[in-house]
């Protein structure tokens, strides 16, 4: 469809994935059905897509990119802040779960820091060159187990979807807060200790 209507970062609307629909004018996410973006829509208004960052998450940050060199802030200060603190806090608590939690895989608890999946992806390469046929690995627990190829891909492959499903809870819980309507709301997410403490994928394979 041909967009009538030319592009002015002052009054225009920009799609996001969770169903609603960003306005620079209010400066605010509006439901899809808002009567004045409908209206803007059937006069000739398209709308832009959520700008997104380097990882394919919708951003804020990026927005406010776009609407800075036209002297407009993507959201109220206070929301902005609110939004940057309760993210970084998302991020401490994933980091905390790889950095201190593990996997019970066969009856040993596996690590899955950074250090750990480093390790057996060296190892991984070993074992697919032919130069190890087992390898005795050293659990977070301290305890020793010899594992042959099968078991030990087992194990990496274990931990591999422990840490994957880490992401995604970071994901979710990011997409939760950038649904928040404003900082109230945020902080009442923030001061909710279930917020960041549950949802994480527990010791266990």
């Amino acid at each position: 469809m041909y967009n009538l209507i030319p592009y002015n970062p002052h009054n225009h609307f920009w799609l996001r994935g969770n169903g609603t629909v960003y306005s620079s004018l209010a400066q605010a996410d509006l439901p899809v059905d808002d009567a004045a973006y409908l209206l803007w829509v059937e006069t000739g208004g398209r709308a832009s897509s959520y700008p997104c960052d380097e990882a394919g998450r919708e951003s804020p940050k990026e927005l406010a990119a776009v609407l800075a060199p036209y002297g407009l802030r993507a959201y109220p200060p206070a929301l902005e802040e609110g939004r940057e603190e309760a993210l970084l806090a998302i991020g401490r608590a994933r980091d905390a779960r790889l950095e201190e939690g593990g996997l019970i895989w066969n009856g040993y608890l596996v690590s899955i820091d950074k250090e750990a999946t480093d390790r057996m992806t060296s190892t991984a390469v070993q074992f697919m060159a032919g130069a190890l046929e087992s390898v005795v690995w050293k659990m977070s627990d301290g305890e020793y187990a010899k594992l042959d190829r099968e078991d030990f891909f087992a194990m990496s492959t274990a931990t591999g979807a422990a840490v994957q499903e880490c992401y995604a809870v970071e994901q979710a819980k990011r997409a939760e807060v950038l649904a928040l309507a404003d900082e109230v709301a945020i902080q009442k997410w923030l001061a909710n200790p279930l917020s960041l403490r549950t949802g994480w994928p527990v010791d266990e394979g």
